[in-house]
Parts: structure tokens; C-alpha cells; sequence
């Protein structure tokens, strides 16, 4: 018996396909929720280290810096802001939680550790030995 393969048109499909591709490429990533994962530059001097971390939209206290002998681990939280008992027609921008992880070029003096906020760039900066 032969069988017929049936085309099925179906744009809401076609754009749920889309949008779980935009997020890691499975579904199962799209259905956990969005990811946030913030850009970090990371520059050396002859004295320091410093990271550059897009953070619009981050509160510095919402933000945790674990520093060990060779590693720097930035964490913490973009709060999704919504108004209340209203009705949302778009939600773009990503929200949730962060972790990123760095293996540093040499060691670093821990207790220099500087955090500033500057113009929506979290600025990390620590001091090498």
C-alpha cells in the first residue's frame, strides 16, 4: 500500500519552529524560558584586568563577583520588568539569570576587586599580583 505524504501549511508552526531555533536550537531550551547570557570584554594591562559587562537594565547589587586563584565567575539577575494587570503585546527584551565564568590570564590580588556601574557597562576590575 502506497502511502501520501501530506503537506501541512501552517505559519504558527513555522514561527514556534523559528522562535525555539532563535533560542539554542531546541525546544526543550525554548520551554525552560529565556536566556540571558550578557556580553563580557575582557581586557589586560600591565597592572590590571578588567571586564566590561553589558548590563543595562542590571541593578549592581543584583550582580555577585566570586574571584578564586585562576578564575572569575560573574553572576546575577535581570529582573523582568512588566506593569501590573496590564495586558503585554510584546516582550522582547531577555530577562533571568546569568553565569558566566572566566579563566584568568595570571593571578590576581583578590581583595582589589572594584565594581562600578557606568552608562549601562558594568565595569570589573581587578588588580594583578
Amino acid at each position: 500500500m502506497a502511502t501520501k505524504k501530506i503537506e501541512i501549511d501552517n505559519p504558527m508552526l513555522d514561527d514556534d519552529l523559528l522562535v525555539a531555533k532563535y533560542h539554542h536550537g531546541s525546544l526543550s531550551d525554548f520551554f525552560r524560558g529565556p536566556l540571558f547570557d550578557p556580553p563580557v570584554d575582557m581586557f589586560e594591562t600591565d597592572d590590571t584586568i578588567e571586564f566590561n559587562l553589558e548590563a543595562p537594565g542590571i541593578a549592581k547589587k543584583d550582580v555577585a563577583v566570586e574571584i578564586t586563584k585562576n578564575r572569575i565567575v560573574i553572576s546575577g539577575e535581570k529582573k523582568i520588568s512588566s506593569i501590573k494587570h496590564a495586558i503585554h503585546h510584546r516582550m522582547e527584551r531577555v530577562w533571568g539569570h546569568f553565569h558566566r565564568e572566566f579563566e584568568l590570564p595570571c593571578e590576581i590580588k583578590k581583595k582589589s576587586l572594584k565594581i562600578t556601574h557606568d552608562n549601562g557597562i558594568l565595569v570589573i576590575l581587578v588588580s594583578k599580583q
